[in-house]
């Protein structure tokens, strides 16, 4: 028993992950690593490439002029949004759970405020998650209303993919 108790409380303070759960039927209240496919009725259209997906991550940098340390390049950070869509669910083999989400406030208009804002050695990155694919979700699972909920915390790819996430150092959106 005690030592239960000792691993929830390393999970709960962050020094170790859960172990990964791929049914519905082992979710214990508390925080949890959930293995399914993310699926949304409302997907979104990523703000660089314009591809319909489940989540973005969005991050935009730049480099000052004449700020290297060590011939390392300093990036400074401009922005980083997590965007997820409306209704996403979590399917199971035995299942399907609601996710409830927080979303940073970001669209393309976002994007292209920055970019005409001319930073020098403006980057912006975006890695997106589509609909249906395979994710490890991180977050406290709850029950409500005799289902469970889990509040999301953060979703990972588990299988990579070979394409490399869109990178723009380009015009807005208009110009493209």
């Amino acid at each position: 028993m005690f030592q239960r108790i000792l691993q929830e409380f390393l999970v709960a303070i962050g020094v170790r992950q859960p172990p990964q759960i791929d049914r519905v039927a082992d979710i214990r209240q508390g925080y949890v690593a959930l293995k399914g496919r993310l699926t949304t009725t409302s997907p979104l259209t990523s703000p660089l490439r314009g591809k319909i997906c489940a989540a973005f991550y969005y991050k935009a940098r730049y480099v000052p002029p004449k700020f290297t340390l060590r011939r390392r390049t300093q990036f400074r950070r401009l922005l980083r949004a997590t965007v997820f869509a409306e209704n996403l669910f979590l399917e199971m083999p035995d299942g399907r759970i609601a996710l409830k989400t927080r979303s940073d406030p970001f669209d393309v208009s976002s994007h292209d405020a920055l970019v005409e804002k001319g930073f020098p050695g403006f980057q912006a990155f975006e890695k997106t998650i589509g609909n249906g694919e395979k994710v490890v979700v991180f977050g406290r699972a709850r029950k409500s209303s005799g289902r469970w909920v889990i509040e999301v915390g953060r979703i990972f790819r588990s299988e990579r993919r070979s394409a490399k996430r869109a990178r723009t150092v380009s015009k807005p959106s208009s110009d493209r």
